[in-house]
């Protein structure tokens, strides 16, 4: 709980206090009162209905109060909940990400002109230095992927600070891209298989 919620709590047991001691001062007035028949029972009826008014008073305050502090805190929550459910988004892509990743694979010829097998990363390598692989049909889906990352969290989500949270998930995404991923996103987005270096990939982001 911060400082905020702290002192308005702090302020309904003021006034929970406040009011117990007027009530038991005002039940022992009455009481001692009307023992010693100083006032009569119209008197105190008229005394119950001015202690009555302002007791309902203090108890709207304190009711008040507590909405208050009760809507702040459902706010809170669930400022923290969009947070976490962003969160879980995000890492959820990267898992799909890498996934697709590892399920890629090509053949390609070794120095011995021998055929073998390659997948994930090794695999981007081998088809973007080949001219004998269909790049665009072989990568796309990966590079869409990488794309739909680099824009998250979509627009349309309310959050605050959008586009210093783009910019961080940016930024930890980018660090998982290997160079030849950096370079395939380069060449489909650009539509340029002449690009051969990932120089100008945070550029290119910052368009998107």
């Amino acid at each position: 709980m911060n400082l905020k919620h702290r002192n308005l709590f702090s302020n309904i047991y003021f006034i929970v206090g406040l009011s117990i001691i007027i009530l038991v001062g005002a039940l022992l007035f009455n009481y001692y009162m009307f023992k010693a028949h100083q006032f009569g029972h119209s008197d105190l009826g008229q005394f119950g209905d001015l202690y009555g008014g302002v007791l309902g008073t203090i108890v709207s305050a304190i009711t008040l109060i507590y909405l208050i502090v009760t809507v702040d805190e459902i706010k809170t929550q669930n400022k923290y909940i969009r947070k976490q459910i962003e969160q879980s988004d995000f890492m959820m892509l990267l898992h799909n990400y890498h996934e697709i990743i590892e399920d890629l694979d090509c053949e390609i010829k070794d120095e011995n002109n021998n055929t073998k097998e390659v997948n994930g990363r090794e695999a981007i390598k081998a088809i973007l230095k080949s001219p004998n692989f269909d790049e665009t049909h072989m990568l796309n889906h990966i590079v869409e992927t990488a794309v739909y990352i680099l824009r998250f969290p979509p627009k349309n989500i309310d959050i605050g600070g959008y586009e210093a949270k783009r910019i961080e998930y940016n930024q930890a995404f980018i660090t998982t891209l290997s160079e030849s991923e950096k370079i395939a996103i380069l060449r489909l987005k650009k539509n340029d298989r002449t690009i051969n270096s990932p120089e100008g990939f945070e550029s290119f982001v910052a368009t998107l």
